[in-house]
């Protein structure tokens, strides 16, 4: 079984120039937005996105292997594992901002009141994954009684 084929190819190079212009996003509105200095992005932003890129991945390849091979099939592809543009202004807007300037109203310094603020975006997206799992439990339910078009609305 082969783990990398010709269409591969062209599914990283997509995968990888959006993961790139969405890692300029992050690193553009934690500097700008947040006022992050670019030390904190460099050494706590960036390194966590890179370990969350490369095991989320790897284990999407991992899973793909083991069902080609559960199946018996050669042509499983795995699902692609990125950034998401929408969370990414969801929680800097929502979540990190409005946790920082309280924190900064509470009398935190602006060194606390950045980590308190990438706390809670690390908080809002561990608690999304959360609502995702929970979600994932009422798959089927959910196939049966919503209208197809609502379910790809998100793709589109």
């Amino acid at each position: 079984m082969k783990w990398i084929t010709k269409g591969d190819w062209d599914g990283f190079f997509g995968l990888g120039l959006n993961n790139f212009v969405n890692l300029l996003l992050i690193i553009n509105l934690c500097v700008f937005a947040l006022g992050f200095s670019p030390e904190f992005v460099a050494t706590r932003v960036l390194p966590a996105l890179a370990i969350g890129l490369i095991f989320g991945n790897v284990f999407y390849a991992w899973q793909a292997k083991g069902f080609a091979t559960r199946i018996g099939r050669d042509d499983v592809c795995a699902l692609p594992y990125g950034i998401n543009l929408l969370p990414i202004f969801f929680f800097t807007f929502y979540v990190m901002i409005p946790a920082q300037q309280i924190a900064l109203a509470e009398g935190a310094s602006k060194e606390e009141a950045d980590t308190i603020s990438r706390i809670a975006g690390v908080l809002a997206c561990f608690g999304s994954g959360l609502i995702e799992e929970v979600g994932a439990l009422f798959v089927h339910h959910l196939r049966k009684v919503a209208a197809r078009a609502a379910l790809l609305s998100a793709l589109a």
